[in-house]
C-alpha cells in the first residue's frame, strides 16, 4: 500500500462507497490536523478495504515540506481498532474490578485522591472551622468584658476571618473534587459497560466506534528490519489511552 501510494502523484476524494467510520477522529500524531480519506482507482477489482486510505490532510493541501503522508488503509485500521476493543472488553469481562481500577488510574485517581480520604480531610477542615468558630466567639466575650483592648480584637478577629475563609475555600474544593471523582467513577463504569457489550463483536461499526472513541492518533509509518511499523494510539472515551 505504502509503495502504491509513493507512485500515485495525484490523491483523489474517496470514491469507492466506504463508510467513513472513523470520520472526524483519526489524528496525525506530528501536526495534529485530521486524516482525510482517499481512494487508489487505478485497480477496480481490488477489495474496498484495500483501496480505500488515509493521508495526513496537511500533507494533502500543502504538501511535504509541513508534513508527512501518515498512510494508512481503512482496512488495515479497522482490523487494529477492532482487535483493541475486543481485547479490553476480554480484559473487563476477566476481570471487572482489576480493570476499573486500571482505568481509574489513567483518569489519574490515585489513592492519596480517593473519595474516602477527601471525605476524611473535610471532616478534619470543618471540625477545625467550627473550633475556629468557638475561638472568635470567646474573643468576641473577652471584648465585650473589655478583657482585651479594641486593639487586640481587631488584630484577632482579622485573623479569624481569614482563617474561617481558607477552611470554607479548601472545604468547598475538597468537596468539588469528591464530586468530580464520582462523576468520573461512573463514566469510567459507563465506558467499560460499553466496551464489553462488544467482546463478541466480529465487524466494526460507525456506532461502535462513535460510543468508545475519542480520537485515534496516527504515526507516520517506519521500516524496521525491513518491516513496515506504524505507531496507533487509541484514546476512548473518557479515560484515554489504556496502556
Amino acid at each position: 500500500m505504502q509503495e502504491i501510494l509513493d507512485r500515485h502523484t495525484k490523491v483523489k476524494p474517496c470514491t469507492s462507497g466506504y463508510d467513513n467510520k472513523f470520520r472526524g477522529i483519526l489524528k496525525c500524531a506530528d501536526c495534529g490536523s485530521n486524516l482525510t480519506i482517499h481512494t487508489d482507482d487505478r485497480n477496480p477489482d481490488r477489495p474496498l478495504l484495500e483501496k480505500t486510505y488515509y493521508l495526513c490532510r496537511i500533507y494533502r493541501v500543502r504538501g511535504a515540506k509541513f508534513c508527512s503522508k501518515h498512510c494508512i488503509s481503512a482496512g488495515d485500521l479497522e482490523e487494529l481498532v477492532l482487535s483493541d476493543i475486543q481485547f479490553h472488553a476480554g480484559k473487563f469481562i476477566k476481570d471487572r474490578e482489576k480493570f476499573m481500577r486500571k482505568m481509574l488510574g489513567q483518569m489519574n485517581m490515585s489513592s492519596a485522591n480517593s473519595k474516602a480520604n477527601i471525605d476524611k480531610k473535610v471532616a478534619v477542615l470543618e471540625k477545625k472551622l467550627k473550633e475556629s468558630d468557638k475561638q472568635f466567639i470567646k474573643l468576641y466575650g473577652d471584648w465585650a468584658k473589655q478583657m482585651i483592648s479594641e486593639q487586640q480584637f481587631r488584630l484577632l478577629s482579622a485573623h479569624f476571618e481569614q482563617e474561617k475563609k481558607d477552611y470554607t475555600e479548601q472545604i468547598e474544593k475538597l468537596k468539588a473534587m469528591a464530586e468530580n471523582l464520582e462523576d468520573s467513577a461512573g463514566k469510567a463504569e459507563c465506558l467499560a459497560d460499553e466496551m464489553a457489550e462488544c467482546a463478541e463483536i466480529k465487524e466494526l461499526t460507525t456506532e461502535i466506534v462513535n460510543r468508545l472513541i475519542e480520537k485515534i492518533e496516527v504515526s507516520e509509518p517506519q521500516t524496521i528490519n525491513g518491516e513496515k511499523v506504524q505507531n496507533i494510539r487509541i484514546f476512548y472515551k473518557f479515560v484515554g489511552e489504556i496502556n
